[in-house]
């Protein structure tokens, strides 16, 4: 199976700041990196050599572009007039899903045949659960472009669904001192999720002005959220201590702002990376992730007594089953009575 790639190789500008020294526009095709000149050197500013950059890049990228199939072309229109609907995750899937299907099918036009061994090859290297999105995304982005026959016999894999993972009391307590000991951007950002449930993708494009302190809510915009709905989560009493930075912030201040560019949010896999670190640092093992925290901090409140309904407020599902299949999930479930009370098997009647 080919690497994953972007439609066009991903292009960048050498750009040393001594004028000196030559720039170019380079790019890798496999592992060999791949150069272009032009005429960037012949002049003789910065902003200059730049232009000149940019411009062989699209002339560069005009190029792959003709020697497209038509049935990538379709997909490629198709994607680029609905992405502004989507939310960043969708795109970024749908994106990532045509790449790699039409990588793997090199310019030629699809065909039953093709399909299917793509999707072979797709099911032997990836889990069943993988494998099945493949299958959906790719019907979803060939039927839109006019390819929806092309699906008629392909079916899904049965699958058997992987309770989610989350940190018991004592685990969470040990990973949560360890990160604020060495990472304290990364512990606020732990903090958010297990006492709001925000999503991290959501939680890194939130603003100061999206926390209203004195109302004890944080807003999660629609333009960032899941559902693109706005919506509103309850700040815990425990957790408002830890806010108190965000009142020297500036309305438009990322809360969690890039370390190279603190007016641009911090990156998609910042946190994530950061993260994993620290669980393999400590010997966690598989299926725990920085969205553990959410799932540890919903069974925390469950078995403190908080309400279902209230739970489904918070966690922003749109219904109490969803609320109960989520928590049924991860084994909580409400049987403190029948734990208490459960009659033994000799007990006589009264």
């Amino acid at each position: 199976m080919p690497e994953e790639k972007k439609l066009f190789p991903s292009y960048s500008i050498y750009a040393p700041s001594d004028l000196s020294k030559r720039w170019f526009v380079y790019w890798y095709e496999g592992k060999k990196r791949k150069k272009k000149y032009g005429n960037i050197n012949t002049y003789q500013t910065a902003a200059g050599r730049k232009k000149a950059a940019k411009a062989i890049i699209r002339l560069l990228k005009a190029d792959a572009r003709r020697r497209m199939s038509k049935t990538e072309d379709s997909v490629r229109d198709f994607i680029a007039n609905h992405s502004p609907n989507w939310s960043q995750k969708t795109r970024e899937q749908y994106q990532s899903i045509a790449n790699i299907l039409f990588d793997y099918l090199a310019g030629h036009e699809l065909t039953q045949d093709l399909i299917e061994a793509f999707l072979l090859e797709i099911r032997k290297t990836r889990h069943p659960t993988t494998y099945n999105k493949y299958v959906s995304l790719s019907k979803r982005l060939l039927t839109a472009a006019g390819y929806d026959f092309i699906f008629e016999d392909i079916k899904k894999v049965k699958t058997s669904s992987t309770p989610a993972r989350y940190f018991q009391p004592h685990q969470a307590k040990r990973l949560l001192t360890a990160i604020e000991k060495d990472h304290e951007q990364l512990a606020l950002f732990v903090r958010f999720i297990y006492y709001c449930f925000i999503r991290p993708g959501e939680l890194r494009m939130l603003k100061s002005e999206d926390v209203l302190l004195e109302d004890g809510q944080i807003r999660i915009p629609g333009e960032v959220s899941k559902n693109r709905k706005t919506q509103f989560v309850a700040i815990p009493n425990q957790f408002l201590s830890h806010l108190a930075p965000l009142y020297e912030m500036a309305p438009g201040d990322y809360i969690f702002p890039s370390t190279l560019h603190p007016t641009k949010p911090v990156s998609i896999n910042y946190m994530y990376n950061h993260h994993r670190a620290f669980l393999k640092a400590m010997n966690f093992g598989r299926g725990y992730s920085l969205y553990s925290w959410k799932h540890t901090g919903a069974v925390a409140a469950a078995k403190a007594g908080i309400s279902v309904k209230e739970l489904q407020l918070q966690l922003r599902h749109h219904s109490l089953d969803e609320t109960d299949r989520y928590l049924r999930q991860m084994g909580v479930r409400d049987l403190s009575n029948l734990k208490e009370r459960f009659p033994g098997i000799t007990n006589k009647k009264r």
